[in-house]
């Protein structure tokens, strides 16, 4: 038996395109990784509050003040919600 010589080149040339479709894709996984962490800065409530009262106000007490109470004021939401909840039933 012999090998078919075009079976072959069809698999090697298969495999260059899959090879070249990974290399794209991972390079547009990247690019869409790194502005979806952009458009998430943006976001962020340490970025949006701060800039909120600046506009509002010339002190920059109140600018840290605000980023600082945005930090703060977090860990202790869980603890709140579960004092609230403990002595609700369950459905």
């Amino acid at each position: 038996m012999t090998a078919d010589p075009t079976a072959a080149g069809a698999a090697e040339a298969t495999e260059a395109a899959g090879a070249g479709r990974a290399a794209r894709n991972f390079r547009l996984g990247v690019l869409n990784g790194a502005l979806y962490q952009a458009g998430e800065g943006f976001m962020d409530s340490n970025t949006v509050i701060p800039l909120f009262v600046s506009r509002l106000t010339a002190s920059n007490a109140l600018v840290g003040l605000a980023s600082a109470l945005g930090v703060g004021l977090a860990p202790p939401a869980p603890v709140w919600v579960a004092i609230e909840t403990s002595g609700t039933e369950k459905r």
